[in-house]
């Protein structure tokens, strides 16, 4: 008699798969081409809304949410930035804070930066509290010193390993520092 395995049903991670298939012209961390503060504006825009829309959701249905929901909520926005053509978005997991959170890069004349959006920013699990749905336009390093995402121990996750997800995979243990230097060397227009 043979053993068969019941493998689980995949089927939802297709539309992840197309979206790293249509990416495969990727080779490293990118940033993308912002032509100036309007075209910003609508970017972080399209973050807030797509925050909002993440937040309403889970708050009905991920019990205890925003506590201890930090990485699956960065994931869900993630993915969500790459369906709308976001190539540049990654995930950053800091080890040191137990803490996830998506920055989208950009380089545009007046400079690089990064759009920092936490999905679960109003968990009270550092004794400083945020507003929910935190979004923040970054200049160039600027995480590095940022008074929340950089108090303490992040300082040191920045500078040192943490855990990244983005367009293509494999810069999982970089430095932010060296991820986003990548992606600032790596424009690329989004549609």
């Amino acid at each position: 008699m043979i053993a068969t395995e019941t493998f689980p049903d995949f089927s939802a991670l297709k539309p992840l798969v197309e979206i790293a298939e249509s990416c495969t012209f990727i080779r490293n961390p990118n940033a993308m081409m912002v032509d100036g503060a309007k075209e910003l504006e609508r970017h972080v825009n399209v973050t807030i809304r797509l925050l909002e829309a993440h937040y309403a959701y889970a708050r009905e249905n991920i019990e205890g949410f925003p506590q201890d929901c930090c990485g699956i909520s960065s994931e869900n926005v993630l993915y969500a930035f790459w369906r709308m053509g976001y190539a540049n978005a990654a995930k950053i997991f800091n080890p040191l804070m137990d803490h996830s959170f998506v920055v989208l890069p950009f380089v545009m004349p007046q400079g690089n930066g990064v759009i920092l959006a936490d999905p679960t920013s109003d968990q009270n699990w550092s004794g400083k509290k945020l507003p929910e749905n935190f979004v923040e336009v970054l200049k160039d390093h600027g995480l590095a010193t940022h008074p929340y995402y950089s108090s303490g121990r992040h300082t040191k996750c920045y500078v040192h390993h943490a855990g990244i997800l983005s367009l293509p995979p494999g810069h999982e243990d970089l430095r932010v520092r060296d991820f986003l230097d990548l992606a600032f060397a790596n424009p690329v227009r989004l549609n």
